[in-house]
């Protein structure tokens, strides 16, 4: 008698259905043609800048001290020249700006935006929690994702470099990190969550940490959307954002030049 195989269930990251959320035809693109496409300039900026304060977080979790600044600063630098040499996309009008004079912009927007993080936000931080890795089980499929810390004071810290206006209150990723913690840990974090946002401004960078609490009611909001990308993806639904969105253009997306919904017009 044969016996029966289970079946193995999908894995999604969160990033992932987050990319789905913003373009539909964005995930098409990179997760049903397996078409993968290189960063931009301003992503490697963000990568390099948390990545950078997650090896500050990591040894601080068992020293209690943080890296030196002007070693946050090098570590942020030596990865973003690591990322230019493995490839990123630029668009048409960076590529008029010219690539060297782009690329040393952004070298001092990491290097300002790490000395930000290693001087403002990093000593008020200690963790115990560093990049672990949930998995909430939706019983059609496994849905994975990574907070970036839980600080001892029992709060959820996410970092993100970035000028867009956050509202931490409606977001999902921090209302998923907040359940993850209720389902791993018994209850929801007593510190809430923090979005701590690094801006990049003509006077210089600035730190603005954006809190929150999250329950079950947002809960509810998110599984209620959860299930709705989900049954969208197993239908082969796949929706492009708005042609004004913030998020349709060559900066943010690698796919913008060969979309047959984006407006170039002024790109």
């Amino acid at each position: 008698m044969s016996e029966k195989v289970a079946a193995v269930k999908p894995s999604f990251s969160f990033s992932r259905l987050a990319m789905f959320s913003r373009c539909g035809e964005q995930y098409r693109r990179r997760y049903v043609e397996n078409l993968i496409i290189p960063p931009s300039v301003a992503q490697h900026v963000g990568s390099s800048v948390h990545s950078s304060a997650e090896h500050n977080y990591r040894q601080k979790k068992a020293t209690h001290k943080d890296m030196p600044v002007a070693d946050i600063r090098e570590l942020a630098i030596e990865t973003f020249k690591a990322g230019v040499l493995s490839g990123m996309v630029f668009s048409r009008e960076e590529e008029l700006i010219g690539k060297g004079k782009i690329i040393n912009t952004a070298e001092k927007k990491v290097l300002a935006t790490a000395e930000l993080y290693g001087r403002e936000v990093a000593p008020a931080i200690q963790p115990v929690e560093v990049e672990r890795l949930f998995e909430l089980d939706l019983g059609f499929a496994l849905l994975t994702f990574k907070p970036d810390l839980i600080s001892s004071e029992e709060r959820i810290h996410d970092t993100k470099v970035t000028n867009r206006p956050i509202d931490v209150a409606r977001d999902l990723q921090t209302t998923l990190y907040s359940s993850g913690h209720n389902l791993v840990f018994g209850h929801w974090p007593a510190g809430g969550v923090c979005i701590n946002q690094l801006k990049d401004l003509k006077s210089g960078p600035e730190h603005i940490p954006h809190l929150a609490t999250k329950g079950p009611a947002d809960e509810v909001v998110l599984f209620a959307r959860l299930n709705a990308m989900f049954a969208a993806i197993n239908a082969g639904v796949f929706l492009p954002c708005s042609a004004d969105s913030w998020y349709c253009c060559a900066r943010w997306c690698g796919y913008f030049n060969s979309c047959k919904f984006a407006a170039r017009s002024n790109q």
